[in-house]
């Protein structure tokens, strides 16, 4: 017989939610809030060039994405652009993106996460976000913080996901032994390798049916899980 399952732990984004509008499309509300004209394709090239950047510093210098990060990335968009930033323009920025970021739920999020909390389980998120404010922002507004009690942002752990540490650091702080949890998640890489390695089952959502080849515990809607939680305890 398998040990029991205490503790189910998600991903947040392109698990739980998704992001109604594409960042740099955020950007160019927020700077035409405060002013400045710029065309959407304008503000889309300036992102872009910046991700691309952020993407190459984080790479040579093993950095975590985290609000530093992000204040980083947003002076990198500012420069493109040949807006003369400062650090209360970017923060302005930083903290109106932070409201302005529209997340919407998945429609089988909800019920999922009810069924799984009504069956006994221990709810917690782990996802590589800047920060644990920013994580805990996102799940009041997609209406499911209430069903999670402990929540894990890699910005403020200084670790990511596929890292073993930030699976082994929740499992300790949740009192759950490794075995004793499976996480859920979209990325295989990030999300189902990363738990499997620290010890953790697994289980990959796959809406769109990117993973088809690969050999690995899959399902289509989070509403499998609560069935499948229980075939992995027989």
């Amino acid at each position: 017989m398998s040990k029991p399952i205490a503790t189910v732990s998600f991903d947040f984004g392109g698990t739980l939610a998704y992001e109604v509008k594409e960042d740099y499309e955020v950007y160019h509300e927020i700077l035409e809030e405060m002013g400045y004209r710029f065309r959407l394709m304008e503000v889309e090239s300036a992102y872009r060039e910046a991700v691309e950047w952020w993407r190459m510093v984080k790479r040579r210098e093993n950095l975590v994405w985290n609000e530093d990060s992000q204040r980083k990335l947003i002076s990198r968009i500012l420069l493109n652009l040949r807006v003369e930033e400062s650090r209360e323009l970017v923060d302005r920025i930083l903290e109106v993106r932070r409201d302005k970021r529209l997340m919407k739920p998945y429609s089988d999020a909800e019920p999922a996460v009810r069924r799984l909390k009504e069956m006994g389980f221990k709810l917690i998120v782990i996802s590589n976000v800047s920060s644990e404010r920013n994580l805990s922002a996102y799940l009041t507004q997609v209406g499911l913080r209430g069903y999670f009690s402990l929540l894990f942002a890699s910005g403020s752990l200084g670790v990511e996901k596929p890292d073993s540490e930030i699976f082994l650091y929740a499992s300790r702080v949740s009192g759950t032994p490794p075995d004793m949890m499976v996480h859920i998640g979209d990325d295989y890489e990030a999300d189902y390798l990363g738990a499997e390695k620290a010890g953790l089952k697994a289980i990959l959502i796959d809406r769109a049916n990117r993973y088809a080849g690969q050999r690995c515990t899959r399902v289509k809607s989070l509403l499998q899980v609560p069935e499948l939680l229980e075939e992995f305890m027989k």
